[in-house]
């Protein structure tokens, strides 16, 4: 009689199960770039048929976006660091008001 452990053939081995996560890998990428290929024929489709432009695409909705960033108010002279006056004050501009500057000292 053998010591042997019985080897039960529906139970893979390590290998086995490694070769068959490699393949999954494989299948499953195949089928990523099969779908986004036909998700991109389907997009082009529709903006051809709406007349629609990659350019088209990038234009903004927004409010704020539409108007830009707001021009700087208060401009830092050796680091030119730039604040517009709105929002929270940054850090170089409150140092130097904590130091007894005035924030009118760095007006742009």
């Amino acid at each position: 009689m053998s010591l042997a452990p019985k080897k039960d053939k529906t139970l893979d081995t390590y290998q086995d199960l490694i070769a068959q996560i490699e393949t999954l890998k494989k299948k499953a990428e195949d089928i990523r770039k099969s779908e986004q290929a036909a998700g991109i024929a389907e997009i082009k489709a529709r903006m051809k048929e709406l007349g629609l432009t990659v350019a088209d695409l990038r234009e903004t909705r927004g409010g704020a976006s539409k108007k830009g960033s707001a021009p700087a108010k208060y401009r830092h002279p050796s680091t030119g660091e730039k604040w517009s006056g709105k929002g929270r004050t940054p850090n170089w501009l409150a140092n130097e008001i904590k130091a007894g500057k005035s924030k009118e000292d760095f007006a742009a």
